[in-house]
Protein backbone atom coordinates (compact mmCIF):
# COMPACT_ATOMS: atom_id res chain seq x y z
CA UNK A 1 0.00 0.00 0.00
CA UNK A 2 1.26 3.55 -1.03
CA UNK A 3 1.02 6.03 1.16
CA UNK A 4 1.27 10.04 0.41
CA UNK A 5 1.62 12.88 2.20
CA UNK A 6 2.04 16.39 0.87
CA UNK A 7 4.52 18.56 1.85
CA UNK A 8 3.41 22.33 0.60
CA UNK A 9 4.68 20.77 -3.01
CA UNK A 10 6.84 17.96 -2.14
CA UNK A 11 4.59 15.06 -2.32
CA UNK A 12 6.56 12.31 0.47
CA UNK A 13 5.61 8.53 0.05
CA UNK A 14 5.65 5.62 1.95
CA UNK A 15 5.37 2.06 1.11
CA UNK A 16 4.20 -0.63 3.46
CA UNK A 17 5.27 -3.91 2.48
CA UNK A 18 6.60 -7.25 3.27
CA UNK A 19 10.66 -7.85 2.64
CA UNK A 20 11.97 -10.85 3.90
CA UNK A 21 14.09 -10.41 6.59
CA UNK A 22 17.56 -11.56 6.02
CA UNK A 23 17.73 -8.92 3.84
CA UNK A 24 17.55 -5.88 5.50
CA UNK A 25 20.13 -4.25 7.87
CA UNK A 26 20.56 -2.74 11.13
CA UNK A 27 22.79 0.22 11.92
CA UNK A 28 22.92 0.22 15.79
CA UNK A 29 23.68 -2.29 18.67
CA UNK A 30 20.74 -3.58 20.17
CA UNK A 31 20.02 -3.82 23.72
CA UNK A 32 19.57 -6.84 25.25
CA UNK A 33 16.80 -6.40 28.02
CA UNK A 34 14.87 -4.49 25.05
CA UNK A 35 15.04 -7.60 23.14
CA UNK A 36 14.38 -10.42 25.18
CA UNK A 37 10.64 -7.96 26.39
CA UNK A 38 9.65 -6.96 22.98
CA UNK A 39 10.14 -10.89 22.29
CA UNK A 40 7.73 -11.79 25.03
CA UNK A 41 5.20 -8.76 23.66
CA UNK A 42 5.15 -10.25 20.29
CA UNK A 43 4.75 -13.84 21.53
CA UNK A 44 1.80 -13.03 23.25
CA UNK A 45 -0.04 -10.58 20.97
CA UNK A 46 0.69 -12.68 17.72
CA UNK A 47 1.17 -9.85 15.89
CA UNK A 48 3.83 -6.86 14.12
CA UNK A 49 2.02 -4.08 15.30
CA UNK A 50 3.74 -0.73 13.46
CA UNK A 51 6.31 -1.49 10.23
CA UNK A 52 9.80 -1.11 10.82
CA UNK A 53 11.01 2.18 8.60
CA UNK A 54 13.91 1.16 5.63
CA UNK A 55 15.33 2.93 3.48
CA UNK A 56 14.47 0.93 0.03
CA UNK A 57 17.41 1.30 -1.81
CA UNK A 58 19.75 -0.11 0.72
CA UNK A 59 17.98 -1.91 2.69
CA UNK A 60 19.22 -0.16 5.70
CA UNK A 61 16.72 0.08 9.23
CA UNK A 62 16.16 3.38 9.88
CA UNK A 63 13.92 3.02 13.35
CA UNK A 64 12.62 -0.55 14.51
CA UNK A 65 15.54 -2.69 14.46
CA UNK A 66 14.56 -4.21 18.01
CA UNK A 67 11.27 -5.22 16.18
CA UNK A 68 13.31 -6.48 13.56
CA UNK A 69 16.10 -8.82 15.91
CA UNK A 70 12.91 -10.13 17.99
CA UNK A 71 11.23 -11.14 14.68
CA UNK A 72 14.31 -12.41 13.40
CA UNK A 73 15.42 -14.29 16.42
CA UNK A 74 11.59 -15.51 16.97
CA UNK A 75 11.99 -17.13 13.49
CA UNK A 76 10.48 -15.36 10.70
CA UNK A 77 11.49 -15.29 7.54
CA UNK A 78 9.87 -11.90 7.22
CA UNK A 79 8.82 -8.36 8.45
CA UNK A 80 6.35 -5.51 7.65
CA UNK A 81 8.18 -2.49 6.24
CA UNK A 82 7.47 0.98 5.31
CA UNK A 83 9.78 1.94 2.62
CA UNK A 84 11.09 5.36 2.69
CA UNK A 85 13.44 7.19 0.12
CA UNK A 86 16.07 7.82 3.49
CA UNK A 87 17.80 10.74 1.24
CA UNK A 88 14.48 12.59 0.55
CA UNK A 89 15.35 16.23 2.08
CA UNK A 90 12.40 16.38 4.43
CA UNK A 91 13.95 12.95 6.44
CA UNK A 92 15.61 14.33 9.27
CA UNK A 93 18.95 12.62 10.99
CA UNK A 94 19.18 14.07 14.22
CA UNK A 95 21.14 12.62 17.29
CA UNK A 96 20.40 11.71 21.10
CA UNK A 97 22.67 13.40 23.83
CA UNK A 98 23.01 11.45 27.18
CA UNK A 99 22.08 13.56 30.36
CA UNK A 100 22.72 12.66 33.94
CA UNK A 101 21.11 13.97 36.65
CA UNK A 102 22.50 14.55 39.93
CA UNK A 103 26.20 14.25 37.91
CA UNK A 104 28.26 13.97 41.68
CA UNK A 105 31.25 14.62 39.67
CA UNK A 106 33.99 17.27 39.86
CA UNK A 107 35.34 18.73 36.42
CA UNK A 108 38.91 17.49 36.96
CA UNK A 109 37.58 14.01 37.50
CA UNK A 110 35.58 14.42 34.33
CA UNK A 111 38.70 15.14 32.22
CA UNK A 112 40.69 12.75 34.09
CA UNK A 113 37.58 9.97 32.58
CA UNK A 114 37.75 11.34 29.21
CA UNK A 115 41.65 11.85 29.08
CA UNK A 116 41.80 7.96 30.39
CA UNK A 117 38.87 6.84 27.44
CA UNK A 118 41.17 8.69 24.61
CA UNK A 119 44.60 6.52 25.58
CA UNK A 120 46.27 9.62 23.80
CA UNK A 121 44.02 9.05 20.48
CA UNK A 122 42.84 12.44 21.19
CA UNK A 123 42.94 16.32 22.73
CA UNK A 124 40.88 17.55 25.59
CA UNK A 125 40.20 21.14 25.99
CA UNK A 126 38.48 23.03 28.57
CA UNK A 127 37.00 25.82 29.20
CA UNK A 128 34.50 27.51 31.71
CA UNK A 129 31.16 29.33 30.22
CA UNK A 130 29.39 31.51 32.71
CA UNK A 131 25.90 30.73 32.85
CA UNK A 132 24.01 33.53 31.26
CA UNK A 133 26.71 32.91 27.77
CA UNK A 134 25.01 29.32 28.02
CA UNK A 135 22.96 30.09 25.00
CA UNK A 136 26.03 29.97 23.19
CA UNK A 137 26.51 25.99 23.58
CA UNK A 138 26.74 24.79 20.29
CA UNK A 139 26.57 20.28 18.67
CA UNK A 140 30.09 18.66 17.97
CA UNK A 141 30.62 18.58 14.57
CA UNK A 142 31.83 14.84 13.39
CA UNK A 143 35.22 14.53 14.99
CA UNK A 144 34.40 15.68 18.39
CA UNK A 145 32.49 14.48 21.73
CA UNK A 146 31.02 18.05 24.14
CA UNK A 147 30.37 17.42 27.64
CA UNK A 148 28.61 19.97 29.47
CA UNK A 149 29.28 20.39 33.15
CA UNK A 150 26.88 22.61 35.21
CA UNK A 151 27.92 23.11 38.50
CA UNK A 152 26.95 27.04 39.38
CA UNK A 153 28.96 27.61 36.16
CA UNK A 154 29.13 25.76 32.86
CA UNK A 155 32.35 23.43 32.37
CA UNK A 156 32.95 22.60 29.03
CA UNK A 157 35.27 19.61 27.71
CA UNK A 158 35.83 19.59 24.08
CA UNK A 159 36.94 16.05 22.98
CA UNK A 160 38.70 16.25 19.50
CA UNK A 161 38.33 12.82 17.93
CA UNK A 162 39.91 13.95 14.45
CA UNK A 163 42.71 11.04 14.10
CA UNK A 164 39.92 8.50 14.67
CA UNK A 165 38.16 6.82 12.26
CA UNK A 166 34.28 7.07 12.16
CA UNK A 167 32.88 3.67 14.42
CA UNK A 168 35.99 4.48 16.64
CA UNK A 169 34.47 7.77 17.35
CA UNK A 170 31.38 6.01 18.83
CA UNK A 171 33.20 3.41 20.38
CA UNK A 172 34.79 5.98 22.40
CA UNK A 173 32.02 7.75 23.30
CA UNK A 174 30.04 3.70 24.20
CA UNK A 175 33.18 3.27 26.80
CA UNK A 176 32.85 7.17 27.79
CA UNK A 177 29.30 6.71 28.97
CA UNK A 178 29.87 3.87 30.60
CA UNK A 179 32.78 5.27 32.95
CA UNK A 180 30.87 8.17 33.62
CA UNK A 181 27.93 5.86 34.61
CA UNK A 182 30.00 3.86 36.91
CA UNK A 183 31.95 6.74 38.38
CA UNK A 184 28.50 8.19 39.50
CA UNK A 185 26.66 5.25 39.68
CA UNK A 186 23.97 6.93 37.36
CA UNK A 187 22.53 5.77 34.23
CA UNK A 188 21.65 8.18 31.64
CA UNK A 189 18.62 9.84 30.07
CA UNK A 190 18.56 10.42 25.82
CA UNK A 191 17.09 13.46 25.58
CA UNK A 192 16.92 15.52 21.95
CA UNK A 193 20.03 18.21 21.61
CA UNK A 194 17.50 21.10 22.11
CA UNK A 195 16.02 19.34 25.41
CA UNK A 196 19.33 18.20 26.56
CA UNK A 197 20.90 21.75 26.03
CA UNK A 198 17.85 23.82 27.41
CA UNK A 199 18.46 21.28 30.79
CA UNK A 200 21.92 22.29 31.20
CA UNK A 201 21.22 25.70 30.56
CA UNK A 202 18.68 25.88 33.36
CA UNK A 203 19.24 23.26 35.71
CA UNK A 204 22.26 23.33 38.05
CA UNK A 205 24.16 19.67 38.94
CA UNK A 206 23.59 18.16 35.08
CA UNK A 207 25.91 16.58 33.20
CA UNK A 208 25.03 16.13 29.34
CA UNK A 209 27.23 14.79 26.90
CA UNK A 210 26.92 15.73 23.05
CA UNK A 211 27.85 13.19 20.22
CA UNK A 212 29.38 13.50 17.14
CA UNK A 213 27.91 14.39 14.09
CA UNK A 214 26.92 11.83 11.31
CA UNK A 215 25.42 11.94 7.83
CA UNK A 216 23.19 9.86 6.41
CA UNK A 217 25.77 8.09 4.01
CA UNK A 218 27.48 7.03 7.18
CA UNK A 219 24.71 5.35 8.21
CA UNK A 220 24.05 3.37 5.22
CA UNK A 221 27.97 3.02 4.94
CA UNK A 222 28.58 1.42 8.15
CA UNK A 223 25.04 -0.96 7.84
CA UNK A 224 25.56 -2.42 4.74
CA UNK A 225 29.45 -3.13 5.86
CA UNK A 226 27.60 -4.98 8.82
CA UNK A 227 29.11 -2.74 12.02
CA UNK A 228 27.02 -0.73 13.90
CA UNK A 229 26.91 2.16 16.02
CA UNK A 230 26.49 2.13 19.87
CA UNK A 231 22.50 2.66 20.71
CA UNK A 232 21.06 5.82 20.47
CA UNK A 233 23.19 7.28 17.86
CA UNK A 234 20.89 8.30 15.31
CA UNK A 235 17.22 9.77 15.55
CA UNK A 236 15.27 9.74 12.67
CA UNK A 237 12.58 12.20 12.09
CA UNK A 238 10.25 11.05 9.31
CA UNK A 239 7.38 13.60 7.91
CA UNK A 240 4.51 10.57 7.78
CA UNK A 241 4.66 6.98 9.84
CA UNK A 242 2.01 4.56 9.55
CA UNK A 243 1.32 2.91 12.74
CA UNK A 244 -1.09 0.03 14.26
CA UNK A 245 -0.57 -2.10 10.93
CA UNK A 246 -1.13 -5.33 13.26
CA UNK A 247 -0.19 -7.63 10.25
CA UNK A 248 0.03 -11.34 12.12
CA UNK A 249 3.05 -13.50 12.86
CA UNK A 250 1.78 -16.00 10.54
CA UNK A 251 2.16 -14.02 7.85
CA UNK A 252 5.26 -13.47 8.14
CA UNK A 253 6.27 -17.08 7.62
CA UNK A 254 7.40 -18.82 4.59
CA UNK A 255 4.67 -21.94 6.11
CA UNK A 256 2.18 -19.54 7.00
CA UNK A 257 -0.50 -17.51 5.28
CA UNK A 258 -0.11 -17.36 1.51
CA UNK A 259 2.29 -19.65 -0.50
CA UNK A 260 5.20 -17.17 -1.43
CA UNK A 261 5.81 -13.30 -1.13
CA UNK A 262 3.88 -12.25 -3.30
CA UNK A 263 0.74 -13.76 -2.24
CA UNK A 264 1.43 -12.85 1.14
CA UNK A 265 1.80 -9.13 -0.07
CA UNK A 266 -1.50 -9.69 -1.57
CA UNK A 267 -2.71 -10.72 1.87
CA UNK A 268 -1.29 -7.87 3.28
CA UNK A 269 -2.91 -5.51 0.78
CA UNK A 270 -6.61 -6.30 1.59
CA UNK A 271 -5.58 -6.82 5.27
CA UNK A 272 -4.81 -2.96 5.06
CA UNK A 273 -7.60 -2.32 2.62
CA UNK A 274 -10.43 -3.34 5.27
CA UNK A 275 -9.02 -1.17 7.98
CA UNK A 276 -10.03 2.47 8.40
CA UNK A 277 -7.23 5.22 7.59
CA UNK A 278 -7.11 8.56 9.79
CA UNK A 279 -4.87 10.60 9.92
CA UNK A 280 -3.70 11.99 13.24
CA UNK A 281 -1.26 15.57 13.50
CA UNK A 282 2.10 14.08 14.89
CA UNK A 283 4.72 15.76 17.37
CA UNK A 284 2.67 13.68 20.21
CA UNK A 285 3.45 11.16 22.62
CA UNK A 286 1.69 7.99 22.85
CA UNK A 287 3.81 4.96 24.02
CA UNK A 288 6.93 7.33 22.72
CA UNK A 289 7.24 10.56 21.27
CA UNK A 290 6.67 10.67 17.57
CA UNK A 291 8.16 13.66 15.71
CA UNK A 292 6.54 13.21 12.82
CA UNK A 293 4.24 15.96 11.41
CA UNK A 294 1.58 13.26 11.16
CA UNK A 295 1.03 9.91 11.53
CA UNK A 296 -1.19 7.26 9.21
CA UNK A 297 -3.17 5.14 12.10
CA UNK A 298 -4.98 2.15 10.93
CA UNK A 299 -7.88 1.18 12.80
Amino acid sequence: MLLQYNIGQHVFLVKIDIAPIDELFIHEEIVEPNLKALMNSLIKSGFQRDPIIVDEKSGVILDGMHRYSALKNLGLDYITVAWVDYFDETIILKRWFRVYRPPKIDPDRLEQIATKVLKGRGDVERRIIGVNEGEDLRYPDKTSIKIWLNNKEITELIIDLGNIPLIERFNVLKELEKEISKEINVRPSYLTEQQALKYIREKGGSLVIGIPGISKKDVVDIATKGKVFPPKTTRHVIPARPLFVNVPLKLLQKKGIGEDIEDKRLVLERLLENKMLIQVKGKVEIDRLYEENVLFVFV
